[in-house]
């Protein structure tokens, strides 16, 4: 009889003294879009949402939070218990750029998360009018020395990444060209089309590929240190100067204090989702391309960009907008 009390006694507490491991497993994971529904993030997030769901054998649940040039969503992600649960879709934007922009950032992007898995890397695509009157990156260059601040460029708007990944190109080149800056990147694109600007460091689309074909514009050159399939037939920049590279990039980050077994379940299951070549293709048909690499190595990339966009905006004087 006693025996059979203690067998029961044992299976209770088992039953009361489960695994934190078993537990959070049986939680869903909350991955957090620092954005409104539609955008490239809220569609990649989403992209892999349902795959990594089932590799862990857990519900993976997308929150959108948008506000602040991510600032929201990432605080949002600063402040959550550290078990696991809690994750953020972020891009080169909230850990980078934004901090970069503002006097007073909400989070340190370095010390405040920890990195998980670099998802998905996404090149820029230098273009120029075909009236501009230069053929490729080295005319261009030239073109701007001869005269400094004449060449216009147009962006989606102060402290995007078009725009810091130009001033980051004049500053490497030597050379100094005039920001014309947008609200969104559909009338910075129109800009190229009417002459009101001549060249643009951006992102790639049907649009503008459909305006290279056409001949109204010329593709000069793409962002990458190496040829890239997403921007078909296009010299890399860093061929003319070299280490050049400044791609937009997508990955998963957690609270600062996550265990290093939960960065290792994610990061693993993120792993076998990306190996999926149907998961490539579509990314691809969102201009990326799947990103590689240890949690350390995001984490170290997530250092050296705040580091690198934050002496850009030092050395072009950009302005803040807070």
């Amino acid at each position: 009889m006693m025996k059979l009390a203690r067998i029961v006694l044992s299976a209770l507490l088992a039953l009361h003294v489960l695994p934190l491991y078993a537990q959070s497993a049986a939680r869903p994971i909350r991955l957090v879009v620092p954005y409104p529904p539609g955008g490239i993030a809220d569609m990649l997030a989403r992209e892999v949402a349902t795959p990594l769901a089932a590799v862990l054998g857990q519900a993976v649940v997308i929150e959108n939070k948008g506000g602040g040039a991510g600032a929201l969503g990432s605080s949002l992600v600063k402040n959550a218990e550290p078990d696991g649960l809690t994750l953020l879709f972020t891009n080169v934007g909230p850990s980078a750029i934004a901090p970069a922009m503002s006097k007073a950032p909400p989070y340190d992007a370095v010390a405040d998360f920890r990195a998980v898995t670099l998802v998905s890397r996404a090149p820029l695509m230098l273009v120029a009018r075909s009236d501009a009157g230069f053929n490729d990156i080295r005319q261009l260059i030239a073109a701007a020395k001869a005269k400094p601040a004449a060449i216009e460029y147009s962006s989606a708007g102060v402290g995007s990444f078009g725009h810091l990944s130009t001033e980051l190109f004049a500053q490497a080149a030597g050379i100094r060209l005039l920001h014309v800056p947008y609200q969104g990147q559909a009338p910075a694109t129109l800009a190229l089309l009417t002459g009101e600007v001549k060249i643009a460091l951006t992102s790639p689309s049907a649009q503008l590929f459909d305006m290279v074909r056409s001949g109204k514009l010329r593709l000069l050159g793409v962002s990458t240190t190496k040829p890239t399939e997403l921007v078909p037939g296009a010299q890399p920049i860093a061929d003319v100067i070299p280490g050049f590279d400044s791609q937009y990039w997508f990955g998963i980050v957690a609270p600062a204090k996550v265990s290093d077994a939960a960065v290792a379940r994610i990061d693993g299951a993120m792993r076998k989702v990306l190996a999926d070549p149907a998961i490539a293709a579509k990314f691809r048909t969102i201009g990326n391309e799947i990103g590689s690499g240890t949690p350390a190595l995001f984490q170290k990339l997530i250092a050296d960009e705040a580091s690198r966009w934050k002496e850009v905006v030092k050395a072009a004087n950009i302005q803040s907008a807070d």
